[in-house]
């Protein structure tokens, strides 16, 4: 995603932010943007190595599809992050087949050819 318009995602635009995600992300891994609820939300997910960090975001980044993307919309999708402050902020919620189908919450942000990631948790919300 070259330029953000401001304006709610595509389909398409959602399509080539996923693509783009798993480029950096396999290029770079990820860089925590939200250090107190990232690593609360591994713990939470018991995946304490960075081994397991990465092998299950790659899987994640593999299995969501456009479909599962569910904001934030303007004016809530810039992140005030340090790490990725003015970013567009991404998300997706989805039945995951690496939590055994459970629903899951993805949220991150792409800054510099940085996959930045925000949170990953089951989700709590009715969406």
């Amino acid at each position: 995603m070259a330029r953000d318009s401001g304006g709610k995602l595509s389909r398409e635009e959602v399509e080539v932010v996923l693509r783009r995600a798993r480029a950096d992300f396999n290029a770079y891994g990820f860089v925590v943007g939200s250090p107190l609820h990232t690593f609360q939300d591994f713990q939470e997910l018991g995946l304490f190595s960075h081994e397991e960090q990465l092998e299950t975001i790659g899987s994640v980044l593999d299995e969501i599809a456009a479909c599962a993307y569910c904001g934030p919309h303007p004016p809530d999708h810039v992140s005030k992050e340090p790490k990725c402050r003015g970013a567009r902020m991404i998300q997706f919620a989805w039945n995951s087949e690496c939590f055994d189908r459970r629903r899951m919450y993805l949220k991150f942000c792409l800054k510099d050819s940085r996959f930045v990631l925000l949170r990953i948790h089951q989700d709590y919300k009715k969406r």
